[in-house]
C-alpha cells in the first residue's frame, strides 16, 4: 500500500501539477484512442511538450520585458497601469495564479472535458440549438487556462475538481453559444465556405454584422446605394507596410509605447536600473518594441507546434459529428474574403488610434485602473470585427466596430481587471469578448457558484434565443447545412464577394 500511495504521489507531484507533461500524456492518450499508433502518439505528446515549454519561454520573455515600461510608468506618474494582451497577459495571470497556489496543469483537463462538452452540444443540436463546434486549437488552450485561472479568483471557494468542472462547463457554454452568434456573419463573409468563427471577437463579429446589416438596408432606403467601401477612396500606397503582422507590430510598439517612454525620459529608466546614463535611450525604445514582434514569432511557433497535436487528439472524434455543425476555427483564416487587404489595415490603425485615444482619457479621468492594449488585440481584434462590420456596412460599419472594440478592450477591461483583482499584475488577457463578458458578468461569479450557473444558463440560451427569434424555423438550421439554399430564399444577400488572397502569409498564419 506504501509502495502503491509513493507511486501515486510521484505521479501527481511530476504530471498532474506541471502543465506540459500534463498535456504531453493528455496528448498520448487522445491520439491512442484515435488509432494513431505508438510511435505517431509518442512523437505528438513529444511535439505538444517541447511546443508548449517554447511558448512558455516567449511569454515569460515578454512579460520582463514590458515590466520595466510598467514599473516606471507606476513611479513617474503613480498610475495603476495594466497591459491588456492575450500572450502578456496570459503570462502575468498564469504567474499570479501559480504563486497564489493554482496549478495550470489542470488546464488541460479542462480543455478535455470542454471539449466533450462541446461536442456534446453539437450531437444534441435539436435541443440546444448550436450550430458550431469549435476546433481552434491554440485558442481552446488558451481559453481552457484563462477561465481555469478567472473561475479560480473570482469565486475563490472552487478548487479541485470542482473547479475543473465549472472551469469546464463554462468554456463549453462560452465558445459553443456564443460562437453560434457569428454563423450567419461567417457564412454571408465567405459565401458559404463551411466554417465560422471560433476566437476572441466572436460575440462582437456577430453583433456589427447584423448592425451592418441594418446600416446597409437603411443607406439603400435613403439613397438608393450601398454603404461606401473603401474601393471608393484613394488610400495611399504605403499602407501595405502593415500587411506584415511581425513588421506592423514593431511599428505600432515602437510609437505608441516610444513616445510613452520618450515622454518619462531616460532618467526614469535610468534610475529604476533598466538602462545607464551612456547607452542610447533611443535605441533602448527601439530594441524593447523589436523584441515584442520577436516574441510573436516565438510563440507562434510554439503554439502551432502543441494546438496542432492536441487536435490530432480530437480530429478523429469531431469529424463524425460535424454533419450540418460547422467547424469554428481561427478568425485570421477569414481575412482572404474581406474584398480587399486594405479593410484588415484600415480596421486595425483606426482601432488602434481610437484605442489609444480611449487610454488617454482614461489617464485624464484618472480612473482607478488604466489600460493599454498591447498589440495582439489592436491588431486581431480591430481587423476582425471590423471586417465583419464592414461586409455589410460598409466604412461606417467598420468604423462603428472598431469603437466597440476601443470601449471593450479598454473600459470593460478595466472592469474586468477590477473585479478578478488582476489589475495588480500589470497585465490581462482580455480581448473583446472576454472583456465583454467578464467585465459585465464577472461581478455576479463574485457570488460563488450560484452566480456561476447563473451566468452559464443565461449564455447557453443565447442559440435557443436567436432560434426562437428566427421568423422562418428552416432558415436558423439551411444557414450552416446549405448555404446556396438559404441565399436562394433571401435574394437580398447577392451583393459581389471578392476573395482576395493578397494578404501576407504571415496574417493568416499569426493569431490569438
Amino acid at each position: 500500500m506504501e509502495i502503491l500511495s509513493s507511486i501515486g504521489s510521484w505521479i501527481y507531484t511530476n504530471i498532474f501539477t506541471t502543465a506540459d507533461m500534463l498535456l504531453l500524456v493528455l496528448c498520448f492518450i487522445g491520439q491512442m484512442i484515435n488509432r494513431k499508433g505508438l510511435k505517431n502518439a509518442l512523437a505528438g505528446g513529444l511535439k505538444c511538450l517541447i511546443g508548449f515549454n517554447v511558448y512558455s519561454t516567449a511569454t515569460s520573455t515578454m512579460t520582463s520585458t514590458f515590466r520595466p515600461l510598467l514599473y516606471a510608468l507606476k513611479d513617474a506618474f503613480g498610475m495603476e497601469v495594466v497591459i491588456n494582451d492575450v500572450y502578456y497577459g496570459n503570462s502575468a495571470m498564469l504567474t499570479y495564479f501559480e504563486e497564489h497556489g493554482g496549478n495550470a496543469g489542470q488546464a488541460g483537463i479542462v480543455l478535455w472535458i470542454a471539449f466533450g462538452l462541446m461536442i456534446a452540444f453539437a450531437l444534441f443540436k435539436k435541443i440546444t440549438k448550436v450550430r458550431d463546434l469549435p476546433l481552434q486549437g491554440h485558442g481552446l488552450v488558451v481559453e481552457a487556462t484563462r477561465n481555469l485561472i478567472l473561475i479560480s479568483l473570482l469565486a475563490p471557494v472552487l478548487d479541485g475538481w470542482q473547479l475543473i468542472i465549472i472551469a469546464a462547463l463554462f468554456m463549453a457554454t462560452k465558445m459553443s453559444c456564443i460562437g453560434n452568434i457569428s454563423v450567419e456573419a461567417s457564412q454571408d463573409l465567405t459565401d458559404g465556405s463551411g466554417m465560422t468563427v471560433a476566437h476572441n471577437q466572436m460575440f462582437l463579429d456577430g453583433v456589427m454584422y447584423k448592425i451592418g446589416m441594418k446600416i446597409e438596408k437603411d443607406t439603400l432606403k435613403k439613397t438608393g446605394r450601398l454603404p461606401r467601401k473603401i474601393d471608393d477612396l484613394e488610400l495611399p500606397g504605403w499602407l501595405s507596410i502593415f500587411n506584415d503582422v511581425y513588421v506592423a507590430c514593431f511599428i505600432v510598439m515602437f510609437i505608441f509605447f516610444g513616445a510613452i517612454m520618450l515622454i518619462m525620459g531616460q532618467q526614469t529608466f535610468i534610475d529604476l536600473g533598466f538602462t545607464t546614463p551612456d547607452a542610447s535611450f533611443l535605441m533602448y525604445i527601439f530594441n524593447t518594441a523589436a523584441t515584442f514582434p520577436i516574441s510573436l514569432v516565438i510563440m507562434f511557433t510554439g503554439l502551432k507546434m502543441f494546438s496542432a497535436e492536441i487536435m490530432a487528439s480530437f480530429d478523429g472524434i469531431s469529424e463524425k459529428l460535424l454533419h450540418g455543425v460547422l467547424p469554428g476555427i481561427d478568425v485570421a483564416a477569414f481575412y482572404g474574403f474581406c474584398g480587399n487587404p486594405n479593410v484588415i489595415t484600415l480596421g486595425f490603425l483606426v482601432g488602434t488610434l481610437l484605442m489609444i485615444i480611449s487610454t488617454i482619457i482614461m489617464a485624464l479621468l484618472n480612473v482607478p485602473v488604466i489600460v493599454m492594449v498591447g498589440y495582439t488585440q489592436m491588431m486581431f481584434d480591430n481587423a476582425s470585427v471590423g471586417m465583419f462590420g464592414y461586409k455589410r456596412g460598409g466604412l461606417k460599419g467598420l468604423l462603428l466596430g472598431v469603437l466597440l472594440v476601443a470601449i471593450a478592450d479598454t473600459w470593460l477591461a478595466a472592469s474586468f481587471g477590477m473585479a478578478t483583482g488582476l489589475y495588480v499584475t500589470g497585465g490581462l488577457a482580455a480581448p473583446s469578448d472576454t472583456s465583454i463578458l467578464y467585465g459585465t458578468f464577472g461581478w455576479l461569479f463574485k457570488l460563488g457558484v450560484p452566480g456561476i450557473i447563473a451566468v452559464i444558463i443565461i449564455i447557453g440560451l443565447i442559440p435557443t434565443v436567436q432560434y426562437i427569434f428566427t421568423k422562418d424555423k428552416e432558415d436558423y438550421w439551411l444557414v450552416a447545412s446549405d448555404w446556396d439554399a438559404y441565399k436562394a430564399k433571401h435574394p437580398e444577400l447577392e451583393t459581389p464577394i471578392v476573395n482576395s488572397s493578397n494578404l501576407d502569409e504571415s496574417n493568416l498564419q499569426a493569431s490569438e
